[in-house]
């Protein structure tokens, strides 16, 4: 958590692999990012790292199940990806919209959409920068449930990054940066009566 400016994309584009450090060292559930080529990282994204975005890059042109497929066709077969990816758009409440364009979904459930290609896989790690900054305080409070039930349900590390304080409240674990440093950490008051409700 931080405001504007103060390093929570790069600290996840750091993790992620998709930006490269100017000094130091990056080790991710094992994983030594330094040093390696564009190809090994593009792998580890595949095989380690899922990346939901702020708005979440949806092809025009392809359906849901299309979008949600397409990012791991490098890497297997069509046959083998749509009954993942299926399964993946019903696990996020898309059972009904596999077929639809992005044009036909509402804000939700377009980054519903990305959550699904994020977790293609079996991705222990979920990043997600500013997820609910587009979206409507209800649709936002719907996305954020999902992450929590997908994290305990898949048994996935979510980190996300935020500027808003009611984000921060739903998290175990809050970290702050300021001027790209790292602040002492906080305890989290957890509202564990709304914890069992989800």
């Amino acid at each position: 958590m931080g405001p504007s400016g103060s390093g929570k994309t790069t600290l996840l584009n750091l993790i992620g692999g998709l930006d490269r450090p100017t000094s130091g060292s990056i080790r991710v559930l094992g994983h030594e990012l330094q040093g390696l080529r564009e190809r090994s990282l593009t792998r580890f994204r595949a095989r380690v790292v899922g990346v939901v975005f702020q708005d979440p890059h949806l092809l025009p042109g392809l359906t849901a199940l299309e979008n949600v497929v397409s990012a791991q066709l490098p890497w297997r077969r069509r046959r083998q990806l749509v009954p993942e990816g299926t399964e993946m758009l019903v696990a996020v409440g898309l059972k009904d919209r596999l077929n639809f364009p992005p044009s036909r979904l509402s804000g939700g459930e377009r980054q519903r959409v990305g959550i699904a290609r994020a977790l293609m896989g079996g991705r222990p790690l979920l990043l997600a920068d500013e997820p609910t900054g587009d979206l409507d305080i209800d649709t936002a409070e719907e996305i954020l449930e999902l992450l929590g039930s997908l994290r305990s349900r898949l048994g996935l590390t979510v980190m996300v990054a935020t500027h808003d304080p009611a984000v921060a409240r739903t998290a175990d674990r809050v970290i702050r940066l300021s001027g790209g440093a790292l602040r002492p950490e906080e305890p989290v008051a957890v509202d564990l009566a709304k914890r069992t409700r989800r």
